[in-house]
């Protein structure tokens, strides 16, 4: 475990144990090189009670560390060491004792105080009252106990108090353990924070202000805890560190760029693993001159050149952390399981790559919160469908909307015919006759060229609404039939995965993807998927086609087939990405199950991909045309009825009155014609008086 512990970046631990299991903990860990300055250890007071007690093996095995104990004032020390002293005459030399004896001996001296001020001398009492469980509390125990609860006095360990039957916290001594024993650096009173004291004793150095934590041969630099950070207890900034300077020096020489810094400070390198891509080097791009993760350990590659956008935002999410970790990259040479792999047994540190976060990956090592969405999909040759369809005048308009629209047609004729019949001698004679004159008038309508005059106002009605709905009709025609005509029409030559399997296609991925697996899990035999590593080799395969030594369809993840189709302008048009025949959660970055940045990491990243930084860096490295949503070149979709039905009901609705308006006065003028017996007035107006008594100025 303490192995562990010191591959991670954590330096500061808090230890809470018997003291028999801390000592031996500490011994192990001095074996381990991790009692040293490069670590801080925080011990609970089930130590610091009784590390005056220590052998001095014991206390070389806990220099270094932190701990708390009860303060004791040091002239009660004093004054109890004389009288021990005198009244032990034959001891030669008298020990320094713990503070677990000095709470014993508060607390006899306690009892025989309170046994005095109650009178036990006096009290009788029997010794069948003992039995508790029987007889209760005897009025002379309630006595002496409550002699006890108000005893005060002042103790070896501050002044004893009895505060709700329990004993007053004393105030705390923050100690600090070196090779010359337990020293006090400072006082803590509960439940106030640390204050500094004007305090004094002999074995003891104090101040007016809280001292520096110094090692073993306190030298001047102050233990860290944390790379590149200081563990000051002080508030005298001549004395400390400049925290903040040193942040600053750290983050330019981050990411591996120097070593300088890790080494003056004994900070641990994080080996960082890359993976080795030949293709796709927007993502992860390598230059050598390089060394591999297989080959030195410690040597920083001060001269290795490590880009791409995945660099670009590991690097900016560790400059954001309050206190950065030193690292450096290495190349890995294979696949991305083995990548993992290597971070989970503790080989790597880390891996900054285009590694998915997958369900069996996640049990193996912790992920970051990924930094760019992806999936699976299909990369697939496009089809041009330029060849002329001879039924192409009628692909903007539905079915529905072609038999409504002629219906209507017949309709607002027939209406038309029904009122201007009777008056209009042009919708008179043969049958034939009428019905041409009002199927060409209201056809005519279409370019606004009839030329037939109607004479009632009710057909006037009707026919200005029937030619407002012919004028939004026929101009909403002509826009989607022009783009008809010149949008290109471009459709892929394979639609889904199951189409490759049942034709036997070969298929393509991407070397080292989890892509193979998956496949592999979807029934495709190993001969038939190829792998490939460029952007190049991409679009060569799907112009081959399988029966060509190439392949049907390229199956990859998102981000790759994008920065695939954006990386040249040709691929837009000539290929297409189809479907989502698989989701996964994204890229991110790999560490150890329990690393203890994951969690600041990943804020880090939020804050990246969020912000104006995300998008500045895949600007960069995928160009701005991929940041830029893209227009679609699919043609217009038809027009259905449903976009048009407001108009066809209002026209149908006014030509529907209008026709019915007519008949009720042709009805009338019958019905008054047989009334009266002779013929109704209006039959003997002949169109053209109609025409000039509704229009005298004509």
């Amino acid at each position: 475990m303490l192995y562990r512990l010191k591959n991670m970046s954590a330096r500061l631990f808090v230890v809470n144990m018997r003291t028999a299991l801390a000592v031996h903990l500490f011994s192990r860990a001095k074996d381990a090189g991790m009692v040293t300055e490069d670590y801080v250890w925080i011990a609970t007071v089930a130590l610091g009670n009784v590390v005056d007690g220590l052998s001095p093996d014991d206390i070389d095995n806990l220099q270094g560390i932190l701990t708390l104990r009860p303060y004791v004032q040091g002239t009660s020390l004093a004054r109890f060491k004389a009288r021990f002293h005198l009244e032990n005459l034959n001891t030669d030399r008298v020990h320094t004792p713990s503070v677990l004896l000095f709470r014993a001996y508060n607390t006899a001296w306690a009892t025989c105080i309170a046994a005095e001020i109650a009178g036990v001398s006096r009290l009788a009492i029997r010794v069948a009252e003992i039995d508790l469980s029987r007889h209760g509390l005897s009025a002379n125990r309630r006595v002496f106990l409550d002699s006890i609860l108000n005893t005060t006095f002042d103790g070896l360990t501050g002044d004893f108090r009895m505060v709700n039957r329990e004993v007053q916290p004393p105030s705390y001594e923050i100690v600090h353990v070196n090779r010359k024993g337990a020293l006090g650096v400072g006082l803590w009173t509960p439940p106030l924070s640390l204050q500094p004291q004007k305090l004094s004793r002999k074995g003891y150095s104090f101040d007016n202000s809280r001292r520096s934590v110094f090692w073993r041969e306190d030298t001047v630099r102050t233990s860290k805890g944390r790379e590149k950070t200081g563990f000051p207890l002080n508030l005298d900034t001549k004395h400390s560190l400049n925290l903040e300077s040193k942040r600053r020096n750290a983050r330019k020489l981050v990411g591996g760029r120097s070593g300088k810094l890790c080494r003056s400070y004994n900070e641990k390198l994080l080996r960082i693993g890359v993976p080795q891509k030949d293709g796709f080097k927007a993502f992860v791009n390598v230059s050598r001159p390089y060394f591999f993760c297989k080959d030195n350990a410690t040597r920083p590659s001060t001269t290795k050149q490590v880009t791409g956008y995945i660099i670009d935002v590991f690097e900016t999410a560790m400059e954001k952390l309050q206190h950065p970790p030193c690292y450096d990259f290495c190349v890995f040479d294979g696949s991305y399981d083995e990548l993992v792999g290597n971070v989970s047994l503790g080989i790597l540190d880390g891996a900054a790559g285009d590694v998915t976060i997958t369900a069996n990956r996640t049990g193996q090592v912790d992920f970051t919160m990924p930094y760019t969405q992806s999936g699976v999909s299909l990369l697939v040759l496009s089809e041009s469908d330029l060849e002329p369809i001879q039924w192409t005048f009628l692909a903007p308009l539905t079915k529905e909307l072609w038999f409504a629209t002629v219906g209507f047609f017949f309709f607002t004729g027939f209406v038309v015919w029904v009122i201007e019949r009777p008056r209009n001698p042009e919708y008179q004679g043969s049958s034939l006759r009428q019905f041409s004159n009002a199927s060409y008038f209201i056809f005519s309508t279409l370019t606004f060229s009839h030329d037939h005059i109607i004479r009632s106002l009710l057909s006037k009605i009707a026919v200005v609404i029937w030619c407002f709905l012919v004028l939004v009709l026929v101009q909403s025609y002509t826009a989607s039939f022009s783009s008809i005509l010149t949008a290109e029409r471009l459709h892929p030559t394979v639609t889904n995965l199951d189409q490759l399997l049942v034709n036997g296609d070969y298929v393509g991925y991407q070397h080292n993807s989890f892509v193979y697996s998956m496949l592999r899990d979807r029934g495709f035999s190993k001969h038939r998927l190829i792998p490939y590593s460029r952007e190049d080799e991409y679009a060569d395969a799907l112009r081959k086609g399988s029966m060509n030594g190439g392949v049907s369809a390229i199956v990859d993840e998102v981000p790759y087939l994008t920065s695939f189709l954006f990386s040249d302008a040709r691929y837009q048009n000539e290929f297409q990405i189809v479907g989502h025949i698989y989701k996964t959660p994204g890229l991110g970055f790999v560490f150890p199950q329990g690393f203890p940045l994951l969690h600041n990491i990943s804020t880090a990243i939020l804050n990246i991909t969020e912000g104006n930084e995300g998008s500045q860096f895949e600007e960069k490295w995928f160009g701005t045309a991929a940041t830029t949503p893209t227009v679609s070149n699919k043609p217009s979709t038809p027009l259905t009825l449903q976009s048009f039905s407001g108009l066809f009901l209002t026209s149908g609705f006014f030509s529907s009155l209008m026709m019915l308006i007519s008949i009720m006065r042709l009805a009338h003028a019958r019905w008054t014609e047989l009334r009266h017996g002779d013929a109704d007035p209006m039959d003997n107006i002949s169109g053209d008086e109609e025409f000039r008594q509704l229009h005298p100025e004509a």
